[in-house]
């Protein structure tokens, strides 16, 4: 089967051919006959891969403050 595989670091993507997934009890594998890749969120991926942990802080702030400060304050572990 063909995957696509693309480095966080380089952004670079290429289509591999690799081992289909083994089929184990109580599980099912669904034949998939078109896929569409987004470039929208595979750029995203590629810019997540290349910014230092200051930049990815900073970028979601509200959502590291919504975890860390908030939730605890009301209760909630924001998990599970």
């Amino acid at each position: 089967m063909k995957q696509l595989i693309q480095s966080l670091k380089t952004g670079a993507s290429e289509i591999a051919e690799v081992p289909a997934p083994q089929l184990t009890k109580d599980h099912i594998l669904i034949e998939t006959r078109t896929s569409l890749i987004s470039a929208g969120t595979e750029r995203m991926l590629v810019e997540f891969g290349k910014a230092n942990l200051t930049d990815l802080c900073f970028d979601h702030f509200s959502v590291i403050f919504h975890q860390t400060v908030l939730l605890p304050i009301s209760g909630h572990t924001g998990f599970g």
